[in-house]
């Protein structure tokens, strides 16, 4: 299900091979890029390079979903340790 006759393995747990997902961030087209940065199985290298789009609103979508990323990673690993400590 790639966006061109592409016949890559996709990286898993997403719909793109990492070739593609690259591609994609970098189209020429603002809403193409946005419609990147808003997908929730989009890789976080393809994320960071995408929170320094010229175009503000992809940046700052790229950012948001990094941060919730993050957090949620962070949480998960406080989790994990306060869990191992009992």
């Amino acid at each position: 299900m790639c966006w061109q006759p592409c016949f890559a393995d996709r990286r898993p747990g997403t719909d793109f091979c990492p070739q593609c997902w690259m591609l994609l961030a970098a189209h020429p087209a603002d809403r193409v890029r946005a419609g990147v940065a808003s997908r929730r199985d989009v890789p976080v290298d393809v994320l960071e390079y995408l929170t320094d789009d010229l175009s503000a609103p992809v940046a700052f979508n790229a950012r948001d979903l990094l941060d919730q990323i993050t957090d949620r990673e962070n949480r998960r690993h406080a989790n994990d340790r306060s869990g191992s400590e009992s």
